[in-house]
């Protein structure tokens, strides 16, 4: 059975204000004129993980790495 227009309504408000408080988006904008950001976007492109997993990868390991060294720092 098809859902009503005030449940579709319903779910969309949910949707928004769950987003609006929960979920943050940054964007990366990458110029394929420029040689350096054509051969950074060819390098995403070619990974075999889906981009959001690739980038959240790479930030983990930053952290971890950022953390060590400061571990280190403080020895």
């Amino acid at each position: 059975m098809p859902r009503s227009e005030a449940s579709k309504k319903q779910q969309y408000a949910y949707s928004k204000e769950y987003q609006k408080n929960f979920v943050v988006q940054k964007k990366l904008i990458l110029n394929l004129k420029n040689e350096e950001d054509a051969a950074l976007a060819a390098w995403i492109e070619s990974q075999p993980e889906i981009t959001t997993q690739y980038i959240r990868r790479l930030i983990r390991e930053d952290m971890s790495r950022a953390a060590s060294e400061k571990e280190k720092a403080e020895r």
